[in-house]
């Protein structure tokens, strides 16, 4: 493609984009788009053959366009656990990007639930301390006091 350096410099705000113009290796496919020699495939081609992990994780051995490999990693795989790949640079399927949102939420809902509990509770107990410095509770507590002290002096 025509000026792609520049659309990725403009998109990424990256100055240091480097394409493959060529590649040295020996590519064996039976796809003609892999082993076409038109540059369209360069920059991917090479980034295949230095990388010996792919995206997902897992190892890559042997020829990469086997088509025997890549009936392997079609399989059916265990959605990975949000704090597997924190910090590792893997792409989230769209199933673990739902969970991962879903657990969020759920921590998040729990979390004003509990803050919601606490200000209940702090409300409850301020209620109390009002309830018993105020003037009229202290005025029947003093008479209770009096009461129960002139109750004891006569019966002893």
């Amino acid at each position: 493609m025509r000026n792609i350096e520049r659309a990725f410099r403009n998109h990424t705000r990256i100055d240091k984009i480097r394409v493959a113009k060529f590649v040295t290796s020996t590519i064996n496919s039976n796809l003609p788009e892999i082993t076409n020699h038109d540059g369209s495939l360069n920059t991917v081609l090479g980034l295949l053959e230095k990388g010996d992990i792919n995206c997902a994780g897992e190892e890559i051995t042997g020829n990469l366009f086997d088509s025997s490999d890549a009936t392997e990693s079609n399989q059916t795989r265990v959605a990975r656990q949000p704090n597997e790949i924190a910090g590792t640079g893997i792409v989230q399927t769209e199933e673990e990007k739902k969970k991962a949102e879903e657990d969020a939420r759920r921590r998040r809902e729990e979390e004003e639930e509990a803050e919601r509990q606490r200000l209940a509770e702090e409300e409850a107990e301020a209620r109390r301390i009002k309830r018993e410095n105020s003037p009229l509770n202290k005025f029947l507590k003093s008479i209770r006091k009096f009461g129960t002290k002139i109750l004891e002096d006569e019966s002893e």
